[in-house]
């Protein structure tokens, strides 16, 4: 193979790397600029996560209608950050099987939390509202009734305080109920209810009509109050209660966006350091070629310099005779 050959060849490789070195900075720029803004929409969706959490618990302790719409509201927002995370992460298989966890994860949790508020309207959002309004009015209706007493013939106020007071122990101990939900208050709640039937069946001043109907507007008020009672007991103590399988669906979600993040910032890390050892192992070859390329003239050169000498017997003098 002559010189300008072996050159050109030497040539032709130094341009083959070089083109590879700059297809290697291009892809991995590329790759960089995905997963950098891949990171930046994970931080995002452990944000989104965070708001819904806050929603949530803003909710359980106002028990606010202005909350649920919140919850729905930034539900969305999460759902449209997810299918922006999801398309730029469709070559990543890893990552995109996390995104569907991630979704599947969300359903869950906002099927998780609507069953906790439809528990609640069933209780009572506000004090107007389900079971709550229910024992509300019962109660009333209880109280006007006494008032009616107390008005219809004005020398029974003091035989009517008895009940009057009976009933204001029982109102006491449903607030105490609503305030802190465990058993005692519920049985002091059946005591004094039992109490008070004893007074009245002993009762010699109002007529049959008004037992029975005292009786009836107290059975209502009562079993009002322990359907209240059960659901909130159901809600804050079963092992069983959907609070607590929304807080395991909130975890779930949490755990999933986070190893997402951490997978992430893994990727940009291996991806830094391949395309490093790959750039370093190019450029060495690279700098072997151009080595090579002018290392050819000097080899050329001292080839040349270094023929073999032949020498003719005829050329070599003869001795001088002694």
């Amino acid at each position: 193979m002559s010189s300008r050959h072996k050159f050109l060849l030497i040539f032709f490789i130094l341009a083959s790397l070089m083109l590879m070195l700059i297809k290697v900075f291009d892809s991995h720029s590329s790759q960089m600029t995905v997963l950098k803004e891949a990171i930046s929409r994970s931080y995002k969706l452990n944000a989104d996560v965070l708001v819904l959490r806050k929603n949530e618990k803003n909710f359980l302790t106002r028990l606010s209608w202005e909350e649920i719409k919140k919850f729905q509201t930034n539900s969305d927002v999460l759902t449209a950050d997810l299918d922006m995370l999801s398309r730029l992460l469709a070559d990543q298989n890893e990552l995109s099987q996390s995104l569907v966890r991630v979704r599947t994860s969300l359903h869950d949790y906002r099927t998780r939390f609507e069953t906790v508020c439809q528990c609640y309207e069933k209780i009572g959002i506000d004090y107007d509202h389900g079971l709550k309004g229910k024992v509300k009015q019962a109660y009333l209706r209880l109280e006007a009734l006494i008032w009616h007493w107390e008005n219809r013939d004005p020398t029974s106020w003091e035989h009517l305080q008895s009940y009057r007071y009976s009933t204001l122990k029982l109102s006491i101990n449903e607030k105490n109920f609503l305030i802190r939900p465990t058993q005692k208050y519920v049985e002091r709640f059946r005591t004094q209810l039992t109490q008070l039937g004893d007074t009245l069946e002993k009762d010699q001043f109002l007529s049959k009509a008004d037992k029975e109907l005292f009786t009836n507007l107290l059975h209502d008020y009562s079993e009002s109050f322990y359907d209240l009672s059960d659901l909130m007991m159901e809600m804050d103590h079963s092992p069983h209660s959907p609070l607590i399988a929304l807080s395991q669906a909130a975890r779930d979600i949490e755990t999933v966006v986070q190893h997402i993040s951490s997978k992430i910032v893994d990727d940009i890390i291996v991806s830094e350091k391949g395309a490093r050892t790959y750039s370093t192992v190019i450029l060495l070859s690279f700098a072997f070629g151009i080595l090579s390329i002018a290392l050819i003239p000097f080899l050329l050169l001292m080839t040349g310099q270094n023929q073999p000498l032949l020498l003719d017997d005829r050329q070599v003098p003869e001795a001088a005779p002694l």
